[in-house]
């Protein structure tokens, strides 16, 4: 048994890293995992009667597969201070969290972001520039006037 496994009661803690990729709601199943220990400590609500038995130092969370989860809630209100003076709440740490989370699963992003806007803007640059031209050097055609012939002449 490693470290981690002891400080969780034996269990593995679940690996939040690729959780975004890998769970159905990502982003938003994180947020709700970090803050959903409340719902059931009798702060928001009692624990449901349909919850399992727990052993001690495991907590009830609704959002974990099965409502038992032995690792202790990471976060609670004015655990850190912010530099610009946001308060600290759960919230607010939890939602700085699974942005940090995707942030380092998607490594890549920034450098996406920069090409997406390269190909774009040269699309739209070559679509104009070929707009024009064809205005310019094929509006004869456009607007000549047809006519056609479906006798011929006689003579």
């Amino acid at each position: 048994m490693c470290i981690r496994d002891s400080a969780n009661n034996g269990a593995e803690p679940p690996d939040l890293q690729t959780a975004h990729f890998g769970k159905e709601g990502g982003v938003d199943y994180i947020f709700a995992l970090i803050t959903g220990y409340n719902w059931g400590n009798g702060e928001l609500l009692p624990v449901p009667v349909f919850a399992p038995a727990m052993k001690p130092g495991q907590f009830w969370n609704p959002y974990f597969k099965g409502g038992v989860i032995s690792m202790p809630p990471p976060l609670s209100d004015g655990m850190l201070d912010y530099e610009d003076g946001t308060p600290a709440t759960m919230s607010q740490m939890a939602k700085d969290v699974c942005n940090f989370l995707r942030w380092t699963t998607e490594t890549e992003f920034d450098d996406r972001r920069i090409y997406y806007w390269k190909w774009s803007s040269t699309l739209f640059l070559m679509n104009v520039l070929m707009f024009h031209y064809c205005q310019k050097n094929y509006s004869f055609k456009i607007f000549q006037r047809n006519t056609y012939r479906y006798w011929k002449k006689l003579g």
